[in-house]
């Protein structure tokens, strides 16, 4: 039997959950609401999707049952959260200080990682901190070291893969190969940044449109934003390698194909900031 398919959507209107029974075709239209304040990042356990966490800017929450109860961990402004899945479970938070904390799911309790400039990554070996001159790797505590990687220009977004994170500057895709930044393909202007990673890697790339781009390829426009506006989340979906979730303000959209074509979910919402999915065990 195939399993039920869960997309969170945060922004103005607090955290949101749609569920999809069965193979993830139909979403229900029936919303439930999760969390009051407004929402700007999302982490999902992909192993165990009843564990996740929120932020935004009046502070952070983790829940360890779907979202039924939830621990506040900071009251700080939460700029992006970040985690690895069950067994090795780590959550990890990136305050508007550059501050970061790790997150116990059950308790909500923190522990100092220091801070960093720039954006936060997931890495094959623990968080990156990642700007235009260098990529900082956490070593324990609140210890963190640099390797120096210049980019062109600060990055835009970032994020990880299992074969290495990959950054968006403000015309060209980035991925990280043997300690560098290697040039994957230009990019018309974009902010938002998601990765199929394959076979083979496709990247997909937001700003007023979607974008397909396959290594030194042409960038392919696939969509273009159904309300007039800028696309604000863009998620590959972690449990299947060839969807893709976006978001405007008030559109969700859904690709099964890599792109090349896409559904609209939901075009009533208000203020969509981040999206996270998964699939129930």
């Amino acid at each position: 039997m195939a399993r039920a398919a869960l997309l969170l959507i945060g922004g103005d209107d607090g955290l949101l959950q749609l569920t999809a029974p069965g193979a993830g075709e139909r979403w229900l239209r029936t919303a439930v609401r999760l969390l009051e304040p407004p929402i700007s990042s999302i982490w999902l356990d992909r192993h165990d999707p009843l564990v996740c966490a929120a932020g935004g800017p009046t502070g952070g929450w983790v829940s360890a049952d779907g979202g039924n109860t939830w621990c506040p961990f900071t009251d700080a402004p939460v700029r992006c959260i970040i985690g690895w899945p069950a067994p090795e479970r780590r959550i990890i938070a990136h305050l508007a200080d550059g501050s970061c904390l790790e997150v116990a799911a059950g308790s909500g309790a923190v522990t100092a990682l220091g801070s960093i400039g720039g954006l936060l990554a997931v890495g094959t070996a623990g968080p990156l901190g990642i700007d235009a001159i260098a990529v900082a790797h956490h070593t324990g505590g609140s210890g963190w070291t640099t390797t120096p990687a210049a980019l062109p220009s600060m990055p835009r977004a970032a994020i990880g893969t299992p074969r290495g994170p990959w950054t968006l500057t403000d015309a060209a895709v980035w991925s990280w190969r043997d300690a560098h930044w290697v040039h994957y393909a230009a990019c018309p202007d974009a902010h938002l940044l998601a990765v199929l990673d394959g076979p083979p890697a496709l990247v997909v790339i937001a700003g007023d449109a979607l974008w397909r781009i396959a290594e030194d390829g042409a960038p392919d426009r696939v969509a273009a934003t159904p309300d007039g506006s800028r696309f604000r989340a863009l998620q590959a979906v972690p449990y299947h390698p060839d969807t893709l979730v976006a978001a405007t303000a008030s559109h969700v959209l859904w690709s099964r194909d890599r792109g090349t074509s896409w559904i609209t979910l939901r075009d009533d919402l208000t203020g969509i900031r981040a999206l996270a999915s998964a699939r129930l065990a």
